[in-house]
């Protein structure tokens, strides 16, 4: 199954959002801001991204957007694109209906509402391992 990393600074629910997805055979590493998340990138292949967006950080309450466009410039002139998924509690979609949209703009791939579905969320990962692995191939047969 899938390596994912996983940003979200509620620590309960990054332990059960983790503990729901190793049920379906993933393997999850749990950081709770940007620089930690950007860190762990750097240093470990992941096949799958999963971030908050309100995740508070030094510069403000947009951690996980911070943490995309970061990724984003680190893949630029590289082969590698790691599928992101973003989520949000129902305050963002109340307040910011588009935020799904919003999340594609900036380079994520799909966005969930909290509370999260786990068994959505699974074939959704499954669906961009299977982008992800029909874009890689396309790419070694170039």
């Amino acid at each position: 199954m899938a390596a994912i990393l996983l940003m979200e600074d509620d620590r309960e629910q990054a332990e059960l959002l983790a503990e729901l997805l190793q049920a379906f055979g993933h393997t999850v590493v749990i950081t709770h801001d940007a620089d930690q998340a950007l860190h762990r990138y750097k240093q470990q292949h992941f096949d799958i991204l999963i971030t908050d967006i309100i995740v508070s950080t030094e510069s403000g309450p947009r951690g996980g957007i911070l943490l995309i466009g970061r990724i984003r410039l680190e893949e630029a002139g590289t082969h590698r694109r790691i599928p992101i998924i973003t989520i949000s509690g129902a305050l963002v979609a109340a307040t910011h209906p588009s935020a799904g949209a919003q999340m594609q703009i900036i380079g994520a791939d799909t966005h969930f509402e909290k509370p999260v579905s786990p068994q959505k969320l699974h074939e959704e990962i499954l669906r961009l391992l299977e982008i992800a692995e029909k874009s890689q191939s396309g790419v070694a047969n170039a």
